[in-house]
């Protein structure tokens, strides 16, 4: 192996470790003395809703039975056995299996696969409400994807124009999708990625946010048939994230 060989290899892995590392740290916390990336209360749930990054580990589910978490919900497709251990972790703190859901959501390949894709996220809506107005007025349920940013900001979003705490589309994407991170909101995110997002996440969001905006998709209607109606909008430059003042690479974050 030649000299340039050597330098394109160490670049490939230094570009892996500097990769693994932004997803590691993330956004940081927004909820006081809880440490775990892009952890805030949504708007307008009462603090009973809860969107943050992954749980790395079981010393870090346990930290977070402080926040009397009673229901679970893993908005991703499993990789390796990240899922299936997390799972493991949030039984053996005490929470119910029943009250434990994962839905395999991908942030990409959706294309071509809008409705199925629709009918997974109002899926964990109706998961995510259902805990909410269970009889237990103590529930409390936190989702998530892997680093939540764009999976979690999506379905976010989406959750505060169901429940009527975002105005529209447009205020729920600033002010919940971008500023945790969406696309360009992680001004450390590649362009690649970015650009997906804005040719396959984005659009569904703005589809399921017009069955919303038509009360096709309501509290009192959480079916996936909905789905059939779903037609995915192509995203303009209004639904363009701008780096977010969270954003790791701003000064102060």
């Amino acid at each position: 192996m030649g000299p340039i060989s050597r330098i394109q290899v160490f670049g490939v892995i230094l570009l892996l470790f500097v990769s693994v590392s932004v997803l590691a740290d993330g956004f940081s916390s927004r909820i006081p003395g809880v440490d775990l990336a892009n952890i805030a209360f949504l708007p307008g749930t009462s603090n009973r809703v809860i969107r943050s990054g992954a749980p790395p580990s079981l010393v870090k589910v346990k930290e977070l039975t402080d926040l009397k978490i009673t229901h679970v919900l893993i908005f991703k497709n499993e990789l390796k056995t990240e899922v299936h251990d997390e799972i493991g972790w949030w039984k053996s703190v005490g929470l119910l299996p029943a009250n434990i859901h994962h839905v395999p959501f991908r942030w990409k390949g959706i294309v071509g696969h809008e409705q199925e894709a629709c009918a997974q996220v109002v899926e964990s809506l109706k998961f995510i409400h259902d805990a909410v107005q269970s009889t237990n007025q103590k529930s409390r349920v936190l989702f998530h994807c892997s680093i939540g940013e764009d999976r979690t900001g999506l379905l976010a979003g989406l959750y505060r124009l169901l429940i009527g705490s975002s105005k529209n589309a447009r205020d729920a994407f600033k002010n919940e999708l971008c500023l945790y991170g969406y696309e360009h909101g992680d001004a450390l995110k590649s362009d690649l990625v970015v650009q997906t997002i804005r040719n396959e996440l984005t659009p569904l969001y703005l589809g399921i946010a017009d069955l919303i905006a038509a009360k096709k998709l309501t509290v009192a209607n959480l079916s996936t048939s909905v789905c059939s109606d779903l037609k995915p909008v192509p995203a303009g430059s209004q639904y363009q994230c701008e780096v977010s003042p969270y954003s790791p690479s701003v000064a102060g974050n």
